[in-house]
């Protein structure tokens, strides 16, 4: 039943990811603030909002981490309190890559290129960073499950 728990946890989270990165949208007013650019600026953006945006998850895992792990200390719930708390955790963090890809939405749709191959590319990076930070909050709930 734990590693259920845990597989279906793993799942959902992905769905939302997945979700996220592909409903990225734009306000007309962002697409009027941006100005068009080249495909050369609009790779070097996509690198600097992937580099800001990869920093800041990677930046707020060992504080949600330490969250987690006050918190558990408190636990009255069980594995399914657990399991909510670090879902807590992780959410936090798709959070921040969901506003990361937003942006590189927004600067898609505004480069005027049409091609989304390069904002693929750089939104799974993104999504990358996050899956390997979320795991490191999961490792700390199966160690607080299995310990």
């Amino acid at each position: 039943m734990k590693k259920t728990n845990m597989i279906l946890l793993v799942i959902a989270v992905i769905c939302i990811c997945m979700i996220a990165l592909t409903a990225c949208g734009t306000t007309s007013s962002e697409s009027a603030a941006a100005p068009a650019s080249t495909q050369e600026t609009a790779a070097s953006s996509y690198e600097d909002i992937y580099e800001e945006y990869a920093q800041k998850i990677k930046a707020a895992t060992p504080s949600l981490i330490e969250e987690y792990k006050a918190e558990a200390a408190n636990n009255t719930a069980g594995m399914n309190g657990l399991a909510e708390l670090s879902n807590g955790k992780i959410e936090k963090l798709a959070a921040i890559s969901v506003e990361g890809t937003e942006k590189m939405a927004a600067l898609m749709l505004s480069s005027g290129s049409g091609n989304s191959s390069e904002y693929d590319d750089w939104a799974a990076k993104l999504n990358s960073v996050y899956m390997e930070e979320a795991q490191k909050i999961t490792d700390e709930y199966m160690a607080s499950v299995i310990g």
